[in-house]
């Protein structure tokens, strides 16, 4: 099966409910992307994002766009900063847009850290909206209608698991 049809069943699963998604064993479903195909989870983790956006937002929000090169890149290295050094700490928003050359405050920002033989570990894109959109504050972060633009970053490894920023 090629990655984007890999991507789009993923997406389907998704599309038709998290908790299906959640109970397919992880042998039986590959994962959609490679591991260090950050552009790739990115895409899942919008799509997944939109999903519930739609879903839960009552039709007063409107889908996200995929951030810029650099808001990817900085939510990436995010990511692997909490993995490697910092455990779980939210970045300063305002140095995070700055840092991206966003004139704009960020809006919001939510980042989860998973084991890595958790169910779904293997599709973090999934694994962390799900656990997002079971938490009240991270859901309302999702669904903030002001936000126009997501940028997702994953880091997972063996021995540290899987971290993640999701950042609007």
């Amino acid at each position: 099966m090629t990655r984007r049809a890999l991507v789009a069943a993923a997406a389907a699963a998704a599309a038709g409910a998290a908790v299906a998604a959640a109970a397919i064993p992880a042998a039986a479903a590959a994962p959609p992307c490679a591991p260090a195909d950050a552009v790739c989870w990115n895409a899942v983790a919008l799509r997944l994002t939109n999903d519930v956006r739609a879903r839960r937002g009552g039709g007063r929000v409107p889908p996200l766009a995929a951030g810029s090169v650099a808001a990817l890149a900085n939510a990436g290295a995010h990511a692997a900063a909490m993995a490697t050094r910092l455990g779980m700490v939210h970045q300063n928003l305002r140095a995070a847009a700055a840092a991206i050359g966003c004139g704009a405050f960020v809006s919001g920002e939510n980042i989860a850290q998973a084991p890595s033989g958790m169910a779904g570990a293997d599709n973090p894109a999934a694994l962390c909206v799900r656990m997002w959109e079971d938490s009240p504050p991270h859901l309302a972060n999702i669904l903030e209608a002001r936000n126009k633009e997501m940028a997702f970053g994953v880091y997972a490894s063996a021995a540290k698991g899987v971290w993640s920023t999701g950042r609007a």
